[in-house]
């Protein structure tokens, strides 16, 4: 009777897909320090505050070149209002020895409702195998408190 039951309850669980974990990061200037991934801010002449990411590959989660797994990215950009989402659209990175850099400009008043994450999750290298149930990481960067030292700063940022 153990046995009917435990064969049962293994058929069934065999045919649940699983799905792998995501985890959300908060990223903060102290986080970025020793986690693999760099923000710069610069003040630009024309008033914005320029972003560069970048993220370290070697400090990334990483498989053997024999592996069927590989590491995608996306990194998304969402500027909101009061009344919603006004803005989505997709960073594309530029691969360039050994990291991956992002780069996006904002003005000051959009920093408290824009929002930049960056997602890093497990898939297939041969694209033909279909879509991936895997989990990963997903980078919520706070950009205001990037940007603070900028904003505080006398200087060419318009009002």
């Amino acid at each position: 009777m153990k046995i009917r039951w435990l064969a049962v309850a293994f058929a069934v669980l065999l045919s649940v897909p699983v799905q792998a974990l995501t985890v959300a990061e908060k990223v903060t200037p102290k986080w970025t320090k020793v986690e693999g991934i760099a923000v710069e801010t610069a003040k630009r002449e024309d008033g914005t505050i320029g972003f560069t990411v970048t993220r370290y590959l070697d400090k990334a989660r990483s498989y053997p070149a024999d592996s069927e797994w590989t590491t995608r990215r996306m990194a998304h950009l969402e500027l909101r209002n009061p009344a919603g989402v006004t803005l989505s659209t997709i960073v594309g990175g530029q691969e360039h020895k050994g990291t991956v850099v992002y780069w996006f400009a904002l003005s000051r008043e959009a920093l408290n409702s824009t929002r930049f994450s960056l997602s890093e999750y497990i898939d297939y290298k041969d694209p033909d195998r279909g879509p991936m149930l895997g989990g990963g990481t997903i980078y919520e960067f706070n950009l205001t408190e990037f940007a603070a030292p900028l904003v505080k700063a006398p200087g060419p940022l318009h009002p």
